[in-house]
């Protein structure tokens, strides 16, 4: 691709990042609830034995 400008030109190659920026803001997302859930087992955990005793 070349751009002229006042007389100067330039060469440069353009990517589009908007995939992987998208993909890694949906890992951060799941990486996260996954953390979240994690957590939240024994929680759970404990409920059901209460629960069930």
């Amino acid at each position: 691709m070349t751009l002229t400008i006042v007389g100067r030109t330039m060469f440069g190659i353009f990517l589009d990042v908007t995939g992987s920026k998208q993909a890694g803001e949906s890992n951060e997302l799941l990486a996260g609830e996954t953390g979240h859930r994690v957590k939240n087992l024994p929680a759970i955990a404990s409920g059901l034995t209460a629960i069930t005793s």
